[in-house]
């Protein structure tokens, strides 16, 4: 990359500590130019940030020499107190003295060029910085440290033996015998289904990063917008004796514990002539097949009758892992839960409480149901293990996608196409998992990966 850039790496405000990252060839003589302490590879020196010999600040400065450093190239880091005038100052004075502003992500697109980052590492970065609940920044960590990578690169070895095969047979026939597949075959199935697995993880990875969706569902007036307020915490849902008074879905984001979840406040289910209600009803069968959990909620001061039955009847027909809630404990009891059990005899019924949403102590009533629902969606788990790697965006999904389809072609293809043909599918695969890792990715893609990071990474 041309030229030594500057730019501030930490938040815009006042603060305790802000800090200026320069990087390129000239950094360490661009910070003697503005700071007086003594500059030793990674060693943290203390001195006073100067303009023309007067004291502008003082504050701490560490030497990266090349390679050990972020970027791969000489860097040094400048902290300062985090005023956001002294903090502009101080990334002016590096200006001044020879640096330029650098553009958004350029530390970072440096770090990849210089083969400190993979492009999937370095989107991890990003991530990190995006994330909102543990569960998301644990699996970007991963990411951020080679976890896809780990998982691509057998695939590509896989691919790339074959294809190195097939080659050598077309370009050189009279030197090569024809390729054995059947010595390929087992790597490149194996390869066919770790990626088929990796694409699985992307719309799981949404629903790791945006909160994963809990339809609240059950007939009317059973108590679901008195949950769906207890678990937010707040009145978001209008709650009133009127049977129908949620028609349209309610949606709200909450954080219980180390996840987030996407609560939807659902139409009761029940028989209307209400066109209105009908279409809110309608809503609600299609969020349960869209969810990825459901609270199912029931009277339990009235008797179980045709609306409860429908509940259980859809959740069975979706698979949906679902937290059983016998509302109204504080009335008397009228609902015979063996009903429920009966039919949902098969699921482990563990997650059933019985509580009274109304109840004077809300928050211990919220406790209950947020730790049944943090255990459901422990229990109800994952075919995905995010933390040893995940396709975290469409990019990388598109790039796994290119991949398998054409590793496919291969496989189904092997005993029928010619050789020219089976070596363009693999070569087609093995691309793409080169642009997937960024070793092979067009200068336009990389623009876009690092148009949305911050000036500062």
């Amino acid at each position: 990359m041309v030229g030594t850039i500057a730019a501030v790496a930490t938040p815009r405000g006042v603060g305790g500590v802000a800090m200026v990252r320069i990087s390129g060839a000239a950094s360490k003589q661009i910070a003697e130019k503005i700071f007086d302490g003594k500059l030793t590879a990674r060693h943290m020196a203390y001195g006073k940030f100067r303009e023309n010999g007067a004291v502008i600040d003082d504050g701490c400065a560490v030497l990266f020499n090349a390679p050990a450093s972020y970027t791969g190239e000489r860097t040094v880091e400048l902290y300062c107190h985090g005023g956001y005038f002294v903090t502009e100052k101080i990334l002016e004075l590096c200006l001044a003295a020879g640096a330029r502003l650098a553009k958004p992500g350029e530390f970072t697109r440096r770090a990849v060029i210089n083969g400190k980052l993979s492009l999937p590492e370095a989107e991890s970065v990003g991530d990190i910085i995006s994330a909102e609940n543990e569960a998301f920044l644990r699996a970007s960590a991963s990411g951020r440290q080679g976890a896809l990578i780990r998982r691509v690169e057998p695939v590509k070895s896989a691919v790339l033996s074959a294809e190195a095969a097939l080659f050598a047979s077309l370009d050189f026939p009279e030197e090569t015998e024809d390729v054995d597949f059947s010595a390929y075959l087992p790597g490149l199935e194996s390869a066919f289904a770790e990626l088929k697995k990796l694409s699985e993880t992307f719309f799981e990875g949404i629903r790791l990063r945006s909160g994963w969706p809990v339809v609240i569902a059950g007939k009317s007036n059973a108590g679901k917008s008195t949950i769906m307020n207890l678990l937010l915490n707040q009145s978001r849902s209008i709650v009133t004796n009127i049977p129908g008074t949620t028609r349209d879905a309610v949606s709200e984001r909450v954080r219980l514990g180390s996840y987030d979840f996407l609560l939807e406040d659902t139409a009761g289910l029940r028989e209307s002539n209400d066109e209105i209600e009908q279409i809110g009803i309608g809503i609600t069968k299609d969020l349960l097949g869209e969810a990825a959990l459901a609270i199912a909620v029931f009277d339990g001061s009235r008797e179980f009758d045709d609306d409860d039955r429908e509940l259980l009847r859809l959740l069975k027909i979706q698979k949906l892992p679902a937290l059983y809630v016998i509302n109204k404990s504080d009335l008397p009891g009228k609902l015979d839960v063996s009903a429920i059990t009966d039919i949902t005899a098969s699921e482990n019924l563990v997650n059933l409480v019985s509580v009274s949403a109304l109840a004077e102590n809300s928050e211990n009533v919220r406790d209950i149901l947020a730790r049944a629902l943090i255990d459901l969606r422990e229990k109800a788990g994952t075919a995905n293990d995010f933390e040893s790697g995940f396709i975290a965006n469409r990019r990388q999904y598109d790039e796994i996608i290119a991949a398998k389809e054409q590793l496919g072609l291969f496989l189904r293809q092997k005993d029928m196409s010619t050789a020219d043909i089976l070596y363009e599918n693999l070569r087609a695969a093995h691309a793409a998992l080169s642009r997937l890792t960024g070793e092979a990715a067009s200068e336009s893609v990389i623009n876009a990966v690092f148009s949305s990071f911050c000036v500062g990474k």
